[in-house]
């Protein structure tokens, strides 16, 4: 392991991610863990990267790019955000265990890291403070989208 726990993993990874407000509160191990198990993905504008509805394996952190995050009631698609670099999603069902709440759409060309669901949940079990800090953006992002809807 390297003196920033990185393990050897990709630098420009671990330098992004170490700097977001959930990684931060990792120690250098669990940093580690995580980055060992992320993917670096591609997505071209317009491909989807999340599917309302469909099982969460996976969260992501925004590398670089735009993703537009929307929501579906009925036939009527409601915007929820956009979210760019050092950003999270998929994060709701990785916590929940739930069904994805939201579609995400990448907006221009967009890299990303795709952590699974079982070594977040790993981490997470042996770090309630972070449980806690992932639980209070579940339920930021839930209330938003829950006014966003009613309008």
């Amino acid at each position: 392991m390297t003196d920033d726990g990185s393990s050897g993993v990709d630098a420009a990874w671990f330098a992004d991610v170490a700097d977001s407000y959930l990684f931060r509160t990792l120690d250098a191990r669990e940093r580690a863990l995580l980055l060992r198990v992320g993917e670096e993905i591609d997505a071209e504008a317009g491909d989807v990267i999340l599917h309302q509805g469909e099982e969460g394996d996976a969260f992501f952190f925004i590398l670089e790019g735009t993703v537009k995050i929307s929501t579906s009631r009925g036939t009527e698609v409601i915007p929820l955000a956009e979210l760019g670099h050092g950003s999270l999603l998929g994060e709701v069902s990785t916590l929940t265990g739930g069904p994805r709440t939201a579609t995400a759409v990448a907006l221009n060309d967009t890299r990303l890291v795709r952590f699974p669901s079982k070594a977040f949940k790993a981490v997470l079990e042996h770090n309630p403070k972070i449980k806690a800090l992932v639980e209070k953006v579940v339920a930021r992002r839930a209330e938003d989208t829950i006014e966003k809807t009613l309008q």
